[in-house]
């Protein structure tokens, strides 16, 4: 079993993923990066006058249960993000770094948050789960069910965010798992 955590960080990956954070919006997609949005503001204004209207009782899904947040709800389960602390650059689900953030009371995110590695954990450390949980990682970045994304600039729910251009994503997820580069990595 692999374990990233201690694995080298390639030079061009780490420095790129920096790069494309600090990016604007035109700049990020000629790198390739696409833009994930929650919701135009005619459909957000759509969801609070739906959400004013009344309902019978029994007409609608129970909170939280209806398919389009079920399928909203997957789709955040499986963006990630490269740490933020410079040593370590695992992989990181958002939602636990948001998470680790609003607890503790910060609007944005920082080092660490959300991470599981030694290096960012002051707590009980599990490296054999951590190994696991990141190849789990990188294996869904490769088959294409898990996103890596840029960290938002804020830790609010229903924000839009970037995904890294395809090739970067691989090359990541090849580092992660310590295998070597594919066709897509050079694309």
């Amino acid at each position: 079993m692999s374990n990233p955590a201690w694995r080298p960080l390639l030079e061009g990956e780490e420095s790129e993923y920096a790069a494309i954070i600090q990016l604007a919006e035109a700049e990020r997609r000629e790198r390739g990066c696409g833009l994930i949005e929650v919701a135009s503001m005619e459909a957000r204004a759509r969801w609070e006058a739906a959400r004013a209207r009344h309902h019978p009782w029994g007409s609608r899904a129970r909170p939280g249960l209806a398919a389009g947040t079920q399928e909203a709800l997957h789709d955040a389960q499986h963006q990630l993000i490269m740490c933020l602390r410079h040593e370590c650059r695992s992989l990181v689900h958002l939602q636990s770094a948001r998470q680790q953030a609003r607890a503790a009371g910060r609007d944005a995110l920082a080092a660490g948050d959300g991470c599981a590695s030694r290096l960012c954990t002051l707590g009980h450390v599990r490296p054999q789960r951590f190994a696991r949980t990141q190849e789990v990682m990188a294996t869904g970045l490769l088959g294409g069910s898990h996103t890596l994304v840029l960290p938002p600039l804020a830790v609010t729910a229903r924000v839009n965010l970037w995904t890294v251009p395809g090739p970067l994503a691989c090359r990541v997820a090849h580092r992660v798992l310590g295998t070597g580069a594919c066709e897509m990595c050079d694309a």
